[in-house]
């Protein structure tokens, strides 16, 4: 249910201090360094002027400007310009060690002055150790740096036309074909210096073999593999291929209907036939770079989908976060007008469900008629919190796709009605009277509950966060969530459901809706408790997949004491679990949650898998059992997803501050405030 992109931002600090002092308490290491950088940049300039002279021959070019500091060694190219000869070239060589020696004598000087009296006097104090290694030190960088010098000064007599020593073959740089004579110069000279950077990073590790120390990691350019990368690579491609499989099955068996049989190789229209797997999957098809099978189940959708042939009622809530968040999220993802239109035409026909002076919807619609009504059995046909109170994300993106604000003002009328319905501690009643917004019945972050309070947020966060009052509202929910929660002797948080001293596999969306709570936020008490919550309660429900004999969370569990007993023994292909794991991830970088996570998906791969996708495991505690013929749509739109984007770079994640993601991972676009 809920994704929340999330990065978390490293910081390092430059100790300015530490580096200092070993400038001035090690003054040898420290000018040594300095020197042979110095001696590095000024024979890298001297080799780009000679080759940029030698370049602007024909072009009767002029070189103006410089620093002064190289006003002398520049007038031998001024003299080749002229009219000179290759002598006056060799004579700018020549001047070179002369030239870095007065700039290296003067930098040392300059550098000394700046060490305070109490410094000089501590800094005075001979160590002959260190002297001794200096002095070794000293003989090899010389060494070193001469060798440097001639090779580099070799490289660079051929990109000017000097007669070039045996020693220096010609393959050994590679042969660039330019119109430009200018632009093929400097393209050979790129390849000089990069091949001077890689020779004094090498002679850099043998100086440090005498001081023993290691080579700064600001210094690398380039970072070394890790495990963790291969590790990335193999378990996201492990997951795009259960994607892959599932698919298959899909489009073979039941393609444009709503639901694949994954064992029986049917298929099941219990969403009244509008394609809800391929509504539901089209984003994570985008997202895993399948786009074969993105723009197969594009096109059905454009020409195919026909929301008059849908007969029967449907539930306003499941259709606006499967069908009308999956064509936004594909839209947004894909730039695809066509889909974005096709969401709309949907949401226009849900329009006559929603109360226009409340702003809250009935639970289901007629998308011919309009007629709408509320579940007989819910509150005494109230409407449902978790439902009413979950469409304004789609809503919002629907105006700005559409530049149609009625959208937009429903979805938002409905948070304004729900302002002041609060019960003491901050938290809502589940039942609400669509015509006056009063709500009744118990508290639940779980069925009927839940994801209204994740909208809250994710709303805030949608619309730039320019609406404090949700973000208020929110807060004080999460207060009465402190008030609410149980623990277990061990000191386990968890929350009760509908059905007290219960806690339902579907709360386990809460860790993660905590954690994005606190992203961007300045340090607080309210931002450190929520987060020690959210690791809390993640922890509660890791141990309920972790203590199953399949090690996958059955649907719900009963507490008593530290005694935990599984009340309701399926897994239905929840993704609430994954769903925390990957933001907690995102917002900690700590890589047990990814391990965790991959944990799960192996024992998912290995008792729900069938011959054409995956399956309902009827008990997690009997493993063995085959899968139910039974698979959601929300195994591709949320479950896989989260899996998969949990796993992959960070880097390649989808960015925090361009996408908030609906109850049923579909990512739609932060709308900042101009």
């Amino acid at each position: 249910m809920l994704l929340k992109a999330t990065h978390r931002s490293k910081q390092i600090k430059d100790d300015s201090r530490s580096r200092s002092s070993r400038l001035i308490y090690q003054p040898w290491r420290g000018s040594i360094r300095l020197n042979f950088l110095l001696i590095f940049l000024l024979a890298w300039v001297c080799t780009s002027l000679t080759v940029l002279s030698s370049s602007l021959d024909d072009g009767k070019s002029s070189l103006r400007g410089g620093p002064q500091l190289f006003a002398d060694a520049i007038s031998p190219l001024r003299g080749k310009r002229d009219g000179g000869n290759t002598d006056e070239k060799r004579s700018l060589k020549e001047s070179v060690p002369s030239l870095i020696a007065s700039i290296v004598t003067k930098q040392e000087h300059e550098q000394a002055t700046t060490i305070t009296e109490g410094d000089e006097r501590e800094g005075a104090q001979e160590n002959p150790v260190m002297a001794s290694a200096a002095t070794d030190q000293e003989q090899l960088l010389s060494s070193m740096n001469k060798e440097i010098m001639a090779d580099n000064w070799k490289e660079a007599d051929k990109i000017t036309g000097e007669d070039t020593p045996k020693a220096v073959h010609e393959e050994d740089e590679p042969k660039v074909v330019q119109e430009n004579p200018v632009e093929a110069v400097a393209t050979e000279q790129e390849g000089v210096l990069s091949k001077m950077a890689k020779e004094a990073m090498a002679h850099w590790k043998e100086a440090d073999k005498i001081t023993g120390e290691e080579e700064p990691k600001v210094t690398r350019e380039e970072p070394a593999k890790s495990v963790a990368t291969e590790q990335e690579q193999m378990r996201s491609e492990a997951i795009k291929e259960a994607m892959a499989h599932t698919w298959k099955g899909y489009e073979t068996y039941a393609f444009g209907r709503d639901e694949l049989k994954p064992v029986s190789a049917g298929y099941d229209d219990n969403w009244m036939g509008m394609a809800a797997t391929m509504l539901d999957g089209m984003d994570t098809l985008w997202l895993m770079d399948m786009k074969d099978e993105f723009k197969r189940a594009r096109d059905h959708i454009v020409n195919n989908l026909n929301w008059n042939a849908i007969s029967s009622d449907v539930s306003v809530f499941e259709t606006t976060i499967r069908a009308v968040g999956g064509l936004l999220s594909a839209a947004a993802l894909s730039n695809d007008d066509m889909l974005s239109s096709k969401a709309e035409d949907l949401m226009k026909r849900m329009l006559p469900a929603f109360d226009q002076r409340t702003g809250l919807a009935y639970s289901r619609v007629d998308l011919k008629s309009g007629n709408s009504f509320n579940y007989g059995w819910a509150g005494g046909g109230s409407g449902i919190l978790s439902e009413f109170g979950s469409l304004t994300l789609e809503l919002n993106e629907l105006s700005r796709t559409s530049g149609d604000p009625q959208f937009s003002d429903i979805g938002m009328k409905a948070y304004r009605t729900l302002e002041n319905k609060a019960k003491a501690n901050g938290l809502y009643g589940v039942y609400g009277d669509v015509k006056t917004g009063s709500l009744t019945g118990q508290v639940s972050f779980g069925a009927y509950g839940d994801s209204f309070y994740e909208y809250l947020l994710k709303t805030w966060i949608q619309t730039g966060r320019k609406h404090q009052w949700l973000r208020d509202m929110y807060d004080r929910a999460i207060d009465g969530l402190e008030s609410i929660l149980k623990y277990t002797p061990s000191n386990l948080p968890w929350l009760p459901g509908i059905e007290h001293g219960r806690m339902e596999h579907l709360t386990c969306f809460v860790p993660g809706m905590l954690a994005l709570g606190t992203l961007g936020m300045p340090k607080s008490k309210r931002v450190d408790r929520d987060m020690r919550i959210a690791k809390g309660l993640m922890e509660t429900c890791w141990q309920m997949n972790k203590r199953t004999k399949s090690g996958i969370s059955p649907d719900e569990i009963s507490f008593q004491g530290d005694y935990w007993d599984v009340s309701d023994r399926e897994y239905k292909l929840r993704p609430e679990s994954i769903e925390s794991l990957y933001v907690l991830h995102k917002i900690t970088g700590d890589s047990t949650y990814r391990d965790k996570g991959w944990e799960i998906f192996q024992n998912i791969n290995k008792y729900c898998r069938t011959k054409y996708g995956y399956g309902h495991l009827p008990d997690v505690n009997n493993p063995g059992i085959a899968p139910r013929d039974k698979m959601e749509s929300f195994w591709v739109g949320e479950t896989l997803k989260y899996h998969y984007l949990l796993q992959i770079p960070v880097e390649s994640r989808p960015k925090d501050d361009e996408w908030v993601f609906n109850t049923e991972a579909h990512l739609l676009p932060i709308q900042h405030p101009v």
